[in-house]
């Protein structure tokens, strides 16, 4: 249990989750895997952010991430929510470094710096740019990261992420996405102090900026 409180977190204190926070590779990842395997899976329909739901017939989600990302019509070509375009935005111009903790395969760690060289432009700088890697154990969990960086709260997607976030002593918030209205089997859905939702799903990123009074007081 966190003894933080979102009144207390100041604007230089987010960090930010990439996937379904940033770039929507959701739903392009579950096509591509469609394409690839012969599958039919509905993403609207997937309410689980573990992606081995896709697994079937030998065919393994996981072994798919990398080819996705690295392809220059699938992941390499997907662009980021406007929202998050508008936020870093609002943030580069306000003198507030946006602060980005993603799980990565080493892989697609380039192809992801490409992404945000291409499409920020310097507002967000590459070296806050901070990956776990996919190693398990990881070399550095985003609890890690953030207690590193000074960090106080995340945006996430992902709600075990966001589990462990609050376990580590921060506060999360979670952005809302059909698929992560429920848990996993290594991490069941329940209510937790200290995980937060945006009331309304129609301003993405942009949503924070009514949760966190801090942020509320420079930019509404």
């Amino acid at each position: 249990m966190t003894a933080i409180r979102l009144e207390d977190i100041k604007p230089e204190e987010i960090g930010f989750d990439c996937d379904g926070v940033i770039y929507p590779f959701f739903k392009p990842f579950v096509d591509y895997f469609n394409k690839k395997t012969g599958s039919k899976f509905n993403a609207t329909e997937i309410k689980t952010y573990d992606i081995t739901c896709l697994n079937h017939s030998g065919q393994r989600a996981m072994d798919y991430i990398v080819p996705f990302h690295k392809d220059p019509e699938w992941g390499f070509a997907v662009k980021p929510y406007r929202s998050s375009v508008e936020l870093f935005d609002m943030f580069h111009w306000a003198g507030i470094e946006s602060k980005i903790i993603t799980k990565r395969h080493p892989e697609v760690e380039h192809e992801t710096m490409k992404c945000f060289s291409r499409d920020f432009g310097g507002k967000v700088p590459l070296k806050n740019i901070h990956m776990t890697g996919y190693e398990k154990p990881v070399k550095r969990t985003k609890s890690q990261i953030m207690s590193e960086l000074g960090l106080k709260l995340i945006v996430e997607d992902c709600y075990a992420n966001a589990v462990d976030a609050i376990n580590a002593g921060f506060l999360a918030i979670i952005i809302n996405h059909h698929y992560n209205q429920n848990g996993s089997s290594e991490v069941p859905y329940e209510d937790h102090e200290g995980i937060f939702r945006p009331d309304k799903d129609d301003n993405g990123l942009l949503a924070i900026i009514e949760m966190v009074p801090s942020l509320k007081r420079i930019f509404s």
